[in-house]
């Protein structure tokens, strides 16, 4: 994007500090961001199956779950809506110290479900 503009801009912009360089990097790593979230728009409603190890790993559900389900017609309770302060926030008890977090773990149920929703129709 900095190429594109005209060498008189940019040439004023190294004089004066290079603010135009930094504005168009900003720029182009919005589009950027903005170009794979729709090009992956499409493919928010597919059924992935992430195992229980993606949890820890780098594919995890995703945080609106429950809202795929609710689209679907399936209106379902909210989960573990009696967990403490200390097991939402800390993801620990007071005896027990939990491998992932509480909304991750609610989310994956979401997800399990909405993989599953066809069947559960039937």
């Amino acid at each position: 994007m900095y190429k594109s503009i005209p060498g008189w801009i940019t040439e004023e912009d190294e004089v004066a500090g290079g603010e135009l360089k930094n504005l168009t990097q900003i720029m182009g790593s919005y589009f950027d961001e903005l170009f794979n979230q729709i090009e992956n728009l499409p493919k928010l409603k597919d059924l992935v199956y992430p195992s229980s190890s993606a949890l820890t790993g780098a594919v995890k559900p995703y945080p609106f779950s429950k809202r795929l389900l609710s689209s679907q017609g399936l209106n379902v309770p909210d989960l573990f809506v009696d967990a403490s302060i200390l097991e939402q926030f800390s993801s620990r008890d007071e005896k027990v110290k939990f491998e992932d977090k509480i909304y991750n773990i609610k989310n994956l149920i979401y997800h399990n479900i909405y993989n599953n929703l066809f069947s559960i129709y039937k």
